[in-house]
């Protein structure tokens, strides 16, 4: 069964996502050489934004996940927003934290106009 993902599956998500991306280009730019130090820091920070919104679906078994950001909105803002991001930069670094925005930057500067899914 598929359902909307609740606080306590993000250790369940966390460890599919990371596994499932664990040879993504995107994710190899984003973390550089410190992949396995920050992949779970980094997929928390996006379970975290997402669950919050609503927008994490999962499995039962948590063996697939889904995670969005809703349309009209490219990332999720707020205060909320703003602690998850400062605690994955102190975590990850000042050179990591700026792979991530230039790869947001580029995917922003590619992307329809239009709100979409």
């Amino acid at each position: 069964m598929i359902r909307r993902a609740a606080l306590g599956d993000r250790g369940g998500v966390v460890a599919t996502v990371a596994a499932a991306f664990a040879k993504d280009p995107a994710f190899a730019f984003i973390l550089g050489e410190d992949h396995e130090r920050l992949v779970a820091h980094f997929v928390t920070a996006l379970f975290d934004l997402r669950v919050a919104a609503r927008n994490v679906w999962v499995s039962d078994d948590l063996a697939a996940v889904a995670m969005w950001d809703a349309p009209g909105r490219r990332h999720p803002v707020g205060a909320q927003a703003a602690s998850v991001w400062a605690r994955y930069r102190a975590l990850a670094g000042g050179e990591a934290f700026e792979r991530l925005a230039n790869y947001n930057a580029a995917v922003a500067a590619v992307s329809v106009p239009e709100p979409h899914w």
